[in-house]
């Protein structure tokens, strides 16, 4: 039946004239009432991007039937030119007549320009990924219908009274499609999305005399792109837009000043970073590099003060950890994220994407996109308490309980609420006292050599391990993920031939957190048999790590801690050979 009403929709759409077209929509505008037209004009958006979806259920031809799907498309496209000459004025009309009651107005709007770049990147006319046997009837039948699409949404561009009062509002859903649109290989599209791009950025920074916003809306854009084209298509693409961008701005002179310079850079900078991120795979192997490439990309959001990318960002770095079931992780990144928000109105961006995993129904939070900063600050908190819980580190959810507590407590009275805390924050304390826990042990591990991805290159990480394993089957696990790498057999920083070696070489040695007030402490010995399980939760908190060895004779060790299975430090091969010459000597 679906399919019977869309086929006479477009029959009646192809009999019409734009001219009938147009007094249709203004007359039926008029002779609704006031509450009742913007209702009209979103749900006639929505048919036609329904036509354009690509979904089979909603499209009246399958997609084997090419040439009924051009003369489809011929048909919304003419339909669009109408719409994109009609509907904006109406959509004024409205704002002007309704005021603040216009509720639905970004709505609307986002409906409307999702419907236009919508035709633009529909599949059916990506020429460059047709055979010659489908693009060429098409440009002999209809020509590239794409160019009159995106002219009509050009002369939008040109009417001031849209542009100033419309477009710097509708910037988040604007961005992403311009950017779909400029990363199609066609010079006309491309140029004609980049001046519409460009002009977005002078509005802004017109009003605000910042490029905040576009900048945001550009970040989370470029990371969906990523995402969809592959890593190939997208560093060709984003270098394109760089280079494209760079020309525009210069050509503005002094109307941007610095700004413009380092709005390019912060985009040089970032496209890097997300590339690094995006060309790490989604397996349990990568996890460690993933989890490098977003804590690097987080740490240049941060120190940039892009908020809204940076708590983006946090929430993938969440669901990274949740995915390798470090749950104690997930829950330091649920409190950073509850940190970062203000206990506000405010609203904010929900991830579609979250994995609540586990958490109570009550706790887990609506799948709206907005929700206040209050409700989210809420949210992460008692996903942060779930996720200790679920690793075992009772005491760490002890201080979001009372942060909890206290806002139910002394700023909205809800006593039910702060009932039910306590009775949550009491079976935490119950198995504190009575559950026999074992904690990880952790590993220092060295890749040096250039052998190693450009992240982990150089460096040295503390590793968490699984439960129960010891530093040989560490080993024998990290060996077994670089096959190509040769373990060394010192624990003494590696000479500079090994880091610029072309291999890869590893070092990995046992370390143990220790708290704060003991790092200026001498001769610290941590004994775990006075408490019930076998380690100190507390020290998982822990900032440093110390490694673990015996005491030398003629050198004195900061730290000195028991374990069995921790080798002596071994010297280095030049050592061992000053060592042997010293020995025939004497």
């Amino acid at each position: 039946l679906r399919e019977d009403m869309n086929v006479c929709f477009l029959s009646i759409l192809f009999l019409a004239r734009r001219t009938d077209l147009a007094l249709y929509f203004k007359r039926a505008f008029r002779s609704l009432a006031v509450r009742l037209r913007s209702d009209f004009l979103f749900s006639f958006l929505k048919v036609l991007r329904n036509l354009l979806s690509g979904q089979p259920e909603l499209e009246p031809f399958p997609n084997n039937w090419y040439m009924l799907r051009l003369f489809q498309l011929s048909i919304v496209k003419k339909v669009l030119t109408v719409v994109a000459a009609v509907f904006p004025v109406l959509f004024l009309h409205l704002e002007a007549s309704l005021g603040h009651l216009y509720v639905q107005r970004e709505e609307n709007w986002a409906e409307f320009f999702g419907l236009l770049f919508t035709f633009l990147t529909t599949s059916s006319l990506r020429l460059h990924e047709l055979p010659d046997s489908r693009k060429n009837p098409l440009l002999e039948y209809c020509g590239d219908m794409r160019l009159v699409v995106m002219k009509q949404v050009g002369l939008l561009w040109q009417n001031k009274e849209i542009l100033s009062k419309v477009l710097v509002g509708s910037t988040r859903v604007l961005v992403h499609p311009l950017l779909e649109v400029l990363f199609i290989p066609n010079k006309e599209l491309e140029e004609s999305a980049m001046e519409l791009y460009f002009s977005l950025m002078k509005t802004e920074f017109e009003n605000t005399s910042n490029f905040h916003t576009i900048e945001t809306h550009t970040i989370d854009a470029l990371d969906n792109i990523a995402n969809s084209v592959g890593i190939m298509g997208f560093s060709d693409c984003t270098h394109a837009f760089l280079r494209h961008l760079g020309e525009k701005v210069r050509e503005g002179g002094l109307r941007f000043g610095n700004k413009g310079e380092q709005f390019l850079e912060d985009m040089g900078d970032l496209i890097e970073l997300l590339l690094e991120f995006r060309t790490i795979p989604r397996v349990p192997e990568y996890e460690d590099e993933l989890t490098t490439a977003t804590i690097r990309l987080m740490s240049y959001l941060q120190n940039t003060e892009r908020k809204e990318s940076y708590m983006k960002f946090i929430e993938i770095l969440t669901q990274v950890h949740i995915q390798a079931q470090n749950f104690v992780e997930a829950g330091n990144a649920a409190l950073l994220h509850a940190e970062t928000l203000e206990w506000s109105d405010e609203m904010v961006m929900v991830s579609q994407s979250n994995d609540h995993v586990g958490l109570p129904e009550d706790i887990s939070g609506s799948k709206t996109t907005f929700q206040t900063s209050t409700e989210m600050k809420i949210e992460m908190y008692n996903r942060a308490i779930v996720y200790f819980d679920r690793g075992q580190f009772w005491e760490r959810a002890i201080a979001p309980f009372r942060i909890l507590r206290f806002y139910y407590e002394e700023r909205v009275f809800d006593y039910e609420a702060v009932g039910k805390l306590l009775e949550r924050e009491a079976c935490y304390y119950r198995k504190m006292a009575t559950q026999v826990r074992c904690f990880p042990q952790y590993f220092r591990v060295g890749f040096y050599g250039k052998g190693f991805p450009k992240a982990v290159q150089n460096r040295e990480f503390i590793h968490c391990g699984n439960l129960m394993e010891r530093l040989d089957s560490f080993r024998q696990r990290m060996l077994k993920r670089y096959p190509q790498a040769e373990l060394l057999t010192y624990t003494e920083p590696p000479p500079e031939d090994v880091r610029n070696s072309e291999n890869q070489y590893l070092q990995v040695m046992s370390v143990k957190p220790v708290k704060d007030d003991e790092i200026e402490k001498e001769h610290i010995k941590i004994n775990d048999k006075k408490v019930k399980g076998i380690s100190l939760p507390h020290f998982q908190e822990s900032p440093a790590f110390g490694r673990a060895r015996g005491k030398r004779k003629g050198k004195k060790d900061v730290y000195s801690f028991d374990d069995e299975e921790e080798e002596q430090p071994q010297p280095l091969p030049q050592q061992q050979q000053q060592q042997q010459q010293q020995q025939q000597q004497q």
